[in-house]
């Protein structure tokens, strides 16, 4: 019997301060508030959306929503809490390898220099930056 052990990795998603959006664990870095891509390599996806002071708040909010009419939630673990910040939601992920996080809101600028658009900021759980 052949059986495939996949590989998951956590990872964290909150917000700090008033424009940074931070991503931990298998991936770690900071940005700032968005729309993100998250797909994993068999095709399940997810829209995770990252916003700040919505209605002069001062909070965070994180939403999950589906990338289309045709996909369904994935069946990832995951997790909702605090972040130790408390003025955000915390949402952790079991993530397999391989998974991509792109920003898909807002889009990637346009380096005026250049004439020629920037890529996108895209990150890939487990991959060694």
């Amino acid at each position: 019997m052949n059986t495939t052990t996949l590989i998951t990795h956590k990872v964290q998603f909150y917000g700090h301060s008033d424009d940074c959006f931070e991503i931990e664990g298998a991936v770690s870095d900071e940005g700032e508030p968005g729309v993100f891509q998250i797909k994993d390599p068999a095709g399940q996806r997810i829209n995770l959306v990252a916003s700040y002071g919505q209605h002069d708040s001062g909070m965070w909010m994180l939403g999950l929503q589906v990338a289309d009419d045709d996909d369904l939630m994935p069946d990832w673990e995951m997790r909702w809490g605090t972040a130790d910040n408390k003025y955000s939601p915390l949402l952790e992920l079991n993530l397999p390898e391989g998974t991509t996080i792109t920003r898909v809101y807002p889009e990637a600028e346009k380096c005026e220099e250049c004439q020629r658009s920037r890529d996108p900021e895209s990150w890939t759980v487990g991959a060694k930056r």
